[in-house]
């Protein structure tokens, strides 16, 4: 449990201001706000090494990463 909540700190800064990061089944969903802004390779960097399964979506018009 430490684990996780020390990757969803620190997943929290990689996006502050230009993401949302929300806890979900075990995993986490990041709601990208700021497209331009997002720094994509840091987080997805973080999850992988993490461990973490990484897939994209759209919902509306908004970029959803959901990591397991």
């Amino acid at each position: 449990m430490v684990e996780k909540e020390f990757l969803e700190n620190k997943l929290s800064k990689l996006v502050e201001g230009a993401g949302v990061v929300k806890s979900v089944y075990g995993g986490f969903s990041i709601q990208v706000t700021k497209e331009r802004a997002f720094n994509y390779a840091a987080v997805f960097r973080a999850l992988l090494e993490a461990g973490q399964l990484i897939s994209i979506e759209k919902q509306d018009e908004t970029l959803v990463i959901n990591a397991k």
